[in-house]
């Protein structure tokens, strides 16, 4: 048959289906509601993805081995949520000095950005302090005189440890995201049964 600018063909695509068996038994989506769910990923060995009719497009849900009990289990993983948390006390004290934006105290701030992430600082870390554990001391390095409450924190030093502590964070963070889009990539395992 011809087609205008050529002739048309019918080309054969292969897909690959991938199941789950245990003995000569296929997994089935009743066997899989029924596994023990590990919620820590350290002990889990993968075998693929699944889907058992309840997903959330954000969630994965996988089946694989509990490498402490050998024992055949799921698990789900979901992924890094980017927003604002609320910020340890150090951040508070540090932000209570040293804030001077048009914003509200309380208001997030940007405190670690990736600059390797996707080059468009989508990999960021906010804070939020909170409002009533803000240092309403004056904060001096000498004594001004009597009847001034003073706050002699050495800002510097609590600037550093805020830095140390949100580059970890952001680091755990970043870790957690490309754990959750390692697992999107895992092969889809289909199981057998009624959804």
């Amino acid at each position: 048959m011809s087609a205008p600018g050529g002739t048309a063909q019918v080309k054969l695509l292969t897909a690959e289906v991938r199941t789950l068996q245990v003995g000569n038994r296929q997994v089935t989506l009743s066997v899989f509601r029924q596994l023990d769910t590990l919620l820590n990923l350290e002990n889990f060995e993968p075998f693929g993805r699944v889907r058992d009719g309840h997903d959330d497009f954000r969630e994965v849900k996988m089946v694989g081995r509990d490498t402490t009990t050998d024992a055949l289990v799921g698990a789900r993983i979901r992924p890094q949520f980017w927003l604002a948390s609320d910020g340890p006390l150090v951040f508070t004290h540090w932000l209570s000095h040293t804030w001077s934006y048009d914003q509200p105290f309380g208001t997030p701030v940007t405190v670690a950005i990736d600059a390797r992430s996707r080059g468009d600082g989508s990999y960021s870390l906010r804070w939020r302090p909170e409002v009533k554990l803000r240092c309403r001391k004056i904060h001096v390095t000498q004594d001004p005189g009597p009847g001034v409450e003073i706050c002699y924190v050495d800002l510097a030093h609590l600037g550093k440890v805020v830095q140390e502590l949100a580059d970890e964070e952001l680091a755990d963070q970043i870790e957690r995201q490309r754990h959750y889009e390692q697992m999107t990539k895992l092969p889809l395992i289909v199981l057998a049964g009624l959804r």
